[in-house]
């Protein structure tokens, strides 16, 4: 298990700094949790200049390929076995760390993962809105509803909008998901190329396109979730210590 370490960022936290955690997890592969967890990682810290702290806990390690392919020293990394996680995030949370992101394997051990959900702020799950998808997410949200998790849905990887919105199939995804009684987050997440490729390089999209409709799907997505999920437990903004430029 990696350490956290403080990055050099010139902010100054509380000893009391409340520290917000989301975790990212579905039982099915292939939705897009790691591009999800490192992209709203990032538009977190490069919002707010926080602490932001992303933990890998997948054996195949992808989030930590990402991370190692970065030069920007945000979000920090720990690499962990998920019944480590719980330690990790009393570390993080001692350590003044504002943001932890937890993202998971599909198919993890519930064992290990029900501390993981139960301490969460909130737990995302990403979705694409297909019909094998959409049947597949029962089980991951009946595990979590009996973990009493704070759950949301997340539309992801969907067709292009149509002139009043979503496309067809996202809303009738949304519609079927509302009607089985899950909360679904009210942004959606497009099908681009850009995810892709960014995560290739070690970026985000709010980093190698800012102002694109991905980065701005992803900051609106954040910014409605800190107005409703997570409403209050986001922390005021970091103080910027005066003396971190001084020569």
């Amino acid at each position: 298990m990696c350490c956290v370490q403080r990055p050099s960022l010139g902010v100054r936290c509380s000893e009391a700094v409340q520290m917000i955690t989301v975790a990212v997890f579905n039982q099915k592969g292939g939705v897009g949790k790691t591009t999800l967890t490192l992209n709203l990682a990032v538009e977190v810290a490069r919002r707010r200049g926080n602490w932001v702290c992303v933990v890998d806990t997948d054996p195949q390690r992808c989030l930590g390929d990402w991370w190692r392919l970065r030069k920007s020293e945000q979000p920090t990394l720990v690499e962990c076995r998920l019944d480590q996680a719980r330690q990790v995030a009393g570390v993080a949370r001692q350590q003044g760390v504002t943001h932890l992101f937890f993202d998971t394997a599909p198919r993890a051990a519930s064992s290990g993962l029900l501390p993981v959900v139960r301490d969460a702020d909130v737990v995302l799950v990403p979705t694409r809105p297909s019909a094998m998808d959409l049947r597949a997410i029962g089980g991951t949200m009946q595990f979590l509803h009996e973990a009493n998790a704070e759950t949301v849905a997340v539309l992801n990887a969907c067709p292009p909008r149509g002139l009043c919105g979503e496309s067809g199939v996202a809303r009738q995804a949304r519609d079927a998901l509302e009607d089985w009684g899950h909360e679904v987050a009210a942004v959606s997440i497009g099908q681009r190329t850009v995810f892709s490729s960014a995560l290739a390089d070690g970026w985000a999209v709010s980093e190698c396109e800012p102002g694109s409709k991905a980065s701005t799907e992803i900051s609106r997505l954040w910014e409605w979730l800190i107005e409703g999920p997570l409403a209050m437990g986001e922390p005021a903004p970091a103080e910027q210590d005066p003396t971190a430029n001084a020569a």
